[in-house]
């Protein structure tokens, strides 16, 4: 038995450059007036876009040394604010310790016995004196212990609530790094990309973040998973990359010609194979048990696309994608 078409789809959408992949829709072609226009620019003519590029990438690159600046700072002020605080709550320590120990000599109310003249002849005086004594140091070490308490509580909680600002900065430092670790690897693999395409790729992976199982929120920030950007490069990009498959599918249909192979190696509605007029779902239910990346799934795509037409196979795909979509939460990454 097979597996499930919305797992085999995960599996399938991680490379949408394999021969016969399609993406989700969406997405806009470059500019390209502005790829091509030229400025001078200390007396050297530069594209516009790739001047465009090179200043924008600086303003973001200054964006987020001044946000992680921001970042050091905030921790720099929170580690003051602890030591502010340590040193008041020692005061306040010390105020009360030394409150506790005099209470017994302010407390008037209270009058101890007297030891007798001669403990000897009176040890009943005695005792009950030293036993009046005994009794009053004991309430004063007990209220001591109290006020001591309640100090060392009141500490633990103030710094827990510091620890957990400081903890919470980091963390937020640790994501800017790690978003922008992910960024810079994508930018590599993608040199192609204009600036306007990279920034649309970012907005659409800071609104995907949210989504479930996209990204997890750490304070006030998302941290992305590590396939945010190329998620988001299927949805942003899809003319082109639909642009690239058709080319390869067109490179791959002269081979075949060449070849004699005039149906791809597949015939619709022969050996299990769903016929012209069967449903989308059926049609993509049996791309997806042909195998992953496999040729015959790239044969089976080809001969339907010629069949039914391209407009057709984008329409197959973006169903399964919507299914997926539907089954899995949202989550594709």
């Amino acid at each position: 038995m097979h597996r499930p078409i919305t797992h085999r789809l995960e599996q399938d959408l991680a490379d949408l450059r394999s021969i016969g992949h399609f993406p989700v829709r969406g997405g806009a072609e470059a500019d390209d007036d502005a790829a091509t226009a030229t400025i001078e620019v200390n007396g050297e003519q530069v594209s516009r876009q790739a001047w465009d590029d090179f200043r924008n990438d600086q303003n973001w690159r200054r964006s987020n040394e001044e946000r992680s600046a921001t970042l050091k700072r905030q921790q720099e002020e929170l580690e003051h604010e602890r030591s502010l605080l340590r040193e008041e709550q020692r005061r306040i320590a010390a105020e009360r310790a030394n409150e506790a120990e005099t209470r017994g000599k302010k407390d008037e109310k209270k009058e101890l016995p007297d030891y007798p003249e001669s403990p000897i002849d009176e040890p009943d005086k005695l005792l009950v004196a030293m036993r009046a004594r005994e009794a009053q140091q004991t309430e004063e070490i007990e209220a001591l212990k109290q006020a001591i308490g309640e100090l060392r509580n009141q500490v633990t909680n103030t710094e827990k609530s510091v620890d957990a600002k400081v903890s919470r900065t980091r963390d937020e430092e640790r994501v800017v790094t790690h978003n922008n670790n992910l960024f810079e690897s994508f930018r590599d693999k993608h040199p192609d990309l204009s600036k306007k395409e990279l920034d649309e790729i970012r907005e659409e992976v800071q609104y995907r973040s949210r989504g479930p199982g996209r990204g997890r929120q750490v304070g006030s920030m998302y941290e992305y998973n590590n396939r945010a950007f190329d998620d988001a490069y299927k949805v942003v990009c899809f003319d082109r990359i639909k642009a690239q498959l058709e080319q390869e599918a067109e490179n791959r249909g002269l081979r075949n010609r060449r070849n004699g192979n005039t149906h791809g190696g597949f015939r619709l509605g022969v050996a299990g194979v769903p016929g012209p007029d069967a449903t989308i779902e059926e049609h993509a239910e049996h791309y997806y048990t042909l195998g992953e990346y496999s040729p015959r799934a790239s044969a089976f795509i080809e001969e339907l696309g010629r069949v039914k037409g391209p407009d057709y196979i984008q329409k197959m795909m973006e169903y399964a994608v919507d299914r997926a979509q539907e089954e899995l939460g949202g989550e594709l990454a």
